[in-house]
């Protein structure tokens, strides 16, 4: 529709020392600046988490300009980053090579459930990782349309030779099931942990773990807040334990299981976990009482 976007990048260090080159005026840019990362309370997780999965390959689906990747990069022996904008990928290839990660492929193309070229309506008022493959699902009436390619994620990963993915985070803004429907053989077969962002269309994913078809033997945990009332409302002298952790303590989110977080609010991403991998995540699990 309109494109107000006079953008300049720049290049900072996250809070790992890798160069990350950003937007200072995008939303994420601005996260790298001031707290050294985008969404650290969730990689905090996830740091723990790889610390006991020692994942061999992760995909980073929907990796906008890298800020996962570089982070997926000090623990997986490969990661493979899926970005099909044309704006956010020439920033992530440049985030790849500058830290010289040989180990990373940065790749120009989504994934779905078909081989199509499909429109991709960038967000350009100030959020690109809000650009969506569905115009309604922009809260922004600034954007541009950028026609990217999507490809078959089980067609894209035997073209790549991965046979072993341990881990997948998909973010790609309500386009979610189509990824992992792309990916049913590499679930089936492969059985990786599945992070994801869960915002939009929630009951598809309950529908699908109850079916066992698309996610089989799977098991679901919510990510909530370890600053959030519901976290805290059962414990002893929980509101002085959540104040004090609001303002001294470590802010990460949690693995919680579906039946016990239930009505909590702030949940926005979900933990898609094979059974027989359960005992790997149980020990950071919340399951109504707080550490």
């Amino acid at each position: 529709m309109t494109q107000p976007e006079i953008t300049q990048t720049q290049w900072a260090r996250n809070r790992y020392g890798q160069r990350i080159l950003i937007d200072p005026q995008d939303f994420i840019g601005r996260k790298v600046l001031r707290n050294g990362v985008y969404d650290h309370e969730t990689l905090a997780f996830v740091e723990q988490l790889f610390a006991r999965l020692q994942p061999r390959t992760v995909l980073d689906v929907g990796a906008n300009i890298g800020n996962h990747t570089l982070v997926f990069s000090r623990y997986a022996q490969r990661v493979l980053s899926f970005e099909p904008g044309q704006k956010a990928f020439g920033m992530l290839r440049q985030n790849v090579q500058v830290n010289h990660l040989t180990h990373v492929s940065a790749l120009n193309f989504g994934l779905s459930n078909a081989n199509l070229r499909q429109t991709l309506y960038v967000e350009t008022s100030g959020n690109l990782g809000e650009s969506s493959l569905t115009l309604a699902n922009l809260t922004s009436p600034h954007f541009v349309e950028d026609l990217i390619e999507l490809r078959v994620g089980d067609e894209a990963l035997a073209e790549q030779g991965v046979g072993d993915v341990d881990f997948i985070k998909v973010d790609v803004e309500g386009h979610e099931q189509f990824v992992l429907e792309g990916m049913r053989n590499t679930i089936a077969v492969q059985r990786p942990v599945v992070l994801m962002e869960w915002e939009m269309d929630k009951d598809w994913v309950v529908g699908a773990l109850q079916g066992g078809e698309l996610l089989p033997g799977y098991v679901a945990y919510p990510l909530i807040w370890n600053t959030s009332w519901e976290y805290w409302r059962t414990q002893s002298l929980g509101w002085l334990r959540r104040s004090w952790l609001r303002v001294f303590g470590r802010k990460q989110r949690v693995p919680c299981p579906l039946a016990v977080c239930a009505g909590f609010g702030r949940v926005s991403d979900i933990l898609l976990v094979p059974e027989e991998k359960v005992g790997v995540v149980a020990p950071l699990v919340y399951t109504g009482r707080a550490p």
